[in-house]
């Protein structure tokens, strides 16, 4: 199998995208989109032809290969799924998402390709509620990891890891002083009048199997609290 550079794969996977859009390949439809010189273009095509990857004679419309489309839809593919696992699962933003998938569809190899393309569909095969819940508990985790690592200074100067969760992240059985409720939460009143006031301390006395409901102690009565009211409720672990 001939080597080929990630630029010249870029080179190749931009005709392919090109191709799907217009009748015709032509230099300066490369020159536009990958925002380089012509000469350059010429200088990778002149390649990409000797490795009988694109037909292409001087002056003419660029065409690829059928050993060149193989090779072609095998990066874009590897691109593609590598921008659904960053965007659609991990919520990067777009722009980023794009940019990183350019970079990895070079390196990453066959086998981690196929599993994170069986991870991605898996992942869209699931229902709206399971999706949601499984991008939820996601949400939630990487919350309590970025907390767990917020340091807070002792009065010796000392680091201690903050124990501050939203109260769906705590364990049954665990005791928390309610520290604020999140001031964009649109059942901010609600949870107030339930008697979820800052300074109250809670227990988890129960808590469903995928999670939600949760049932507390507070104030002496029990209250059962939806996933959604709970992450929005901050709160500190006592020990």
């Amino acid at each position: 199998m001939n080597f080929l550079s990630p630029s010249l794969e870029d080179y190749l996977e931009t005709i392919l995208m090109v191709s799907l859009q217009e009748k015709v390949v032509r230099v300066k439809d490369i020159v536009k989109l990958l925002n380089v010189k012509a000469a350059s273009v010429i200088g990778a095509i002149k390649i990409l032809n000797e490795k009988k990857l694109v037909n292409h004679e001087k002056y003419g419309y660029i065409e690829l290969t059928t050993k060149g489309e193989m090779t072609a839809k095998k990066i874009y593919e590897k691109h593609q799924i590598l921008f659904r696992l960053f965007h659609k699962v991990l919520g990067v933003d777009v722009q980023t998402a794009v940019k990183d998938a350019c970079q990895i569809e070079h390196y990453i190899s066959e086998e981690t390709t196929k599993k994170i393309t069986e991870l991605v569909e898996y992942i869209e095969t699931l229902s709206d509620k399971k999706k949601d819940l499984w991008l939820s508990d996601f949400g939630n985790f990487l919350r309590e990891a970025a907390l767990k690592k917020k340091n807070t200074q002792n009065k010796d100067g000392r680091n201690q890891v903050s124990s501050i969760l939203t109260l769906n992240n705590l364990k049954i059985g665990q005791k928390a002083k309610i520290i604020k409720i999140n001031p964009e939460s649109k059942i901010k009143k609600q949870l107030l009048s339930m008697g979820v006031l800052p300074g109250v301390e809670v227990t988890v006395r129960k808590v469903a199997p995928l999670g939600d409901p949760i049932d507390i102690i507070l104030k002496g009565y029990h209250l059962t609290l939806r996933k959604e009211e709970a992450v929005c409720i901050e709160v500190e672990v006592l020990e």
